[in-house]
């Protein structure tokens, strides 16, 4: 199954979604995992002495999974939600060429721009019940510039056994 595209007729863009106050995002994350596009992500769109060795639906279909991050300022520059949160894996954070981050700093300074502060949190899902895996994970929480900063100071429960 291939993602819509603009073009598709089941395509939504994300500025026509409701206004919300509060929004939570979880855009594609499996390409910038370097467990399933690294090789991809590395090698760009460079090809080999031999053609086929590149694989052009591959390729496109990896840019798209990580462009849906991008989806993200479309939907907050129409809205202006009052707070937002952005989960996905850490390696988003090296979102850019050669993986060098440069991409997803500029993502963070366009959502600046749009009059936000930020704040990266990195937790494990381990400690946020029900969920049963122990996963690191980026918090990208975001509030419009001149309201409360949220309290986002989170400490899991710690039990301390002591022999007796």
């Amino acid at each position: 199954m291939t993602e819509p595209t603009p073009e598709s007729a089941d395509y939504i863009d994300p500025a026509d979604l409701p206004a919300a106050r509060f929004a939570w995002f979880s855009p594609g994350c499996t390409h910038h995992s370097p467990a399933n596009a690294k090789k991809l992500y590395q090698r760009g769109r460079q090809t080999s002495l031999f053609e086929e060795d590149f694989d052009e639906v591959a390729y496109a279909n990896s840019e798209r999974s990580r462009v849906t991050m991008s989806c993200v300022l479309r939907y907050v520059e129409r809205n202006r939600p009052e707070i937002l949160v952005v989960e996905n894996v850490v390696e988003v954070t090296l979102w850019g060429p050669d993986r060098d981050g440069s991409t997803f700093a500029w993502w963070k300074r366009t959502l600046a721009n749009m009059g936000y502060e930020i704040e990266c949190l990195f937790l494990n899902s381990q400690f946020f019940p029900p969920c049963p895996q122990s996963r690191d994970r980026l918090y990208i929480v975001a509030w419009r510039a001149g309201n409360s900063r949220p309290n986002l100071d989170y400490r899991p429960l710690a039990y301390l056994w002591v022999p007796a």
